[in-house]
């Protein structure tokens, strides 16, 4: 048995498998294999912005599949190089856009006791295969992580329990869009310094959280 002391990580709206998250991630799934390819499929990003009825070339299409395949692999990766199967991830929601059988095998791979605080798009939960590879599945959850009481929510909430005494509010589904005043923190993968696209580690958060403000209830 081993000694080694559980981490703690986060994380939200990874969105495998889901090539139009490509094209509005904040800074980061900046993922380049071919400049030209990737120019081109920017320009009809743009063009299909004003009319919705224009359909990517072949090669451009075949291309963003590469790019969802290069993202994936990269999370996977960035995930199993933080975390052991001795860690702990909660996921914020909006997990996989993925077919279930896809969905169940990339959740095989990932190591770690994975909880799902349930987001909008996380139909692959029909999936009975899928549920069993997290222990628990709720739409709402609180921790408490070093005496300290964490909210967690797929969708940013205003006010949270006892955030006038210092808890923690974590939230994901605004992909680095949306600042909630306080303690509070956006896990998603799209709010990573720098584009990284790592999981957000429980350290890390403490650090943040620690210098922001307590604010008020009501």
């Amino acid at each position: 048995m081993s000694n080694r002391k559980t981490n703690i990580f986060f994380t939200s709206d990874t969105h495998f498998g889901h090539k139009n998250v490509l094209m509005f991630g904040k800074d980061t799934r900046q993922i380049i294999l071919d400049s030209k390819l990737h120019n081109k499929l920017h320009q009809y990003w743009e063009a299909k912005k004003l009319d919705r009825s224009i359909e990517p070339e072949q090669e451009i299409l075949e291309y963003w599949k590469l790019l969802v395949i290069e993202m994936n692999e990269r999370i996977v990766a960035n995930w199993n190089s933080q975390v052991t199967e001795n860690d702990v991830v909660y996921i914020l929601g909006d997990f996989s856009f993925m077919s279930d059988e896809q969905t169940y095998k990339l959740l095989q791979r990932l190591n770690g006791t994975k909880h799902l605080i349930i987001g909008n798009h996380d139909k692959f939960l029909r999936n009975v295969l899928c549920r069993k590879q997290f222990e628990t599945i709720s739409d709402y959850k609180e921790v408490y992580i070093d005496d300290t009481l964490v909210c967690m929510f797929h969708y940013p909430i205003y006010e949270w329990k006892n955030m006038h005494r210092g808890s923690f509010h974590l939230y994901g589904h605004t992909h680095g869009s949306v600042d909630v005043e306080g303690k509070a923190l956006d896990v998603g993968v799209d709010n990573r310094p720098n584009g990284d696209m790592m999981l957000w580690a429980w350290n890390e958060i403490k650090n943040y959280m620690g210098e922001q403000p307590i604010r008020s209830h009501h």
